[in-house]
């Protein structure tokens, strides 16, 4: 079952707060009882909720786990924020310290420049996600991974400031480990200076404006909110 009704929630919300419950405690919004019999089933049979010995009911591990994700005054599951990583990799030419770019071939940033990244998924750590991506983005493998900045980004309508995106971002320094620079089907990679990134016309800025606190010693934290306007 990919969501449940109000009612459902607010039975799951009731179980939150106790080991367990009975048949009445559970009808805080007074609906009939074959109702409140229906949502209950409902929520036994989809393993989110099991009657005990006593005749009472508890959540499963199923349920409590669907419970973190709840609104607990709402009763309502909230948006998740999602995690990101980029791998900054680099490499000195001559006088020049030049960044290892990932220029994107699919929207909603086509042809911006921007660091090697992108989700992390549920089963990896940000350090594991960082060096998946560096892989699968550019073809080189790389290690002594460092988390130096992480940055809290919020995406508004300019319009109204209504919320519509919300994540972080893990920014770790990398070491060119092996393998060839590729082009990948996602898009295309090569090095760039600090000048020439700052005089590209497509850059992913949320990127780049990171690039001063790679200097300042231990990890540093960034909250960033960004306004696009909504057609």
């Amino acid at each position: 079952m990919d969501s449940l009704s109000f009612y459902q929630m607010q039975i799951i919300n009731i179980l939150l707060f106790k080991q367990s419950a009975r048949f009445r405690e559970l009808n805080l919004t007074h609906i009939p009882t074959d109702h409140l019999n229906y949502h209950i089933k409902t929520l036994l049979n989809e393993g989110f909720v099991e009657k005990k010995a006593d005749q009472q009911y508890c959540l499963t591990e199923k349920g409590k786990r669907y419970a973190e994700r709840l609104d607990t005054f709402n009763a309502k599951i909230e948006e998740q924020p999602s995690s990101i990583v980029s791998a900054i990799v680099t490499k000195q030419d001559k006088d020049k310290l030049l960044y290892l770019i990932h220029q994107r071939k699919k929207h909603p940033f086509y042809d911006h420049i921007g660091f090697p990244g992108g989700k992390i998924k549920r089963e990896e750590f940000p350090s594991e996600a960082a060096m998946r991506e560096l892989i699968e983005e550019t073809g080189i493998t790389g290690d002594h991974t460092k988390l130096r900045v992480v940055k809290q980004i919020q995406k508004k309508d300019a319009r109204t400031k209504k919320l519509f995106s919300s994540y972080s971002i893990y920014y770790f320094t990398v070491r060119y480990q092996a393998g060839e620079i590729k082009d990948m089907i996602e898009g295309t990679n090569f090095w760039m200076s600090e000048d020439d990134i700052r005089n590209a016309p497509l850059r992913l800025e949320h990127d780049f404006s990171i690039l001063p606190l790679l200097t300042e010693p231990g990890i540093q934290y960034v909250e960033e909110t960004l306004e696009y306007t909504m057609i």
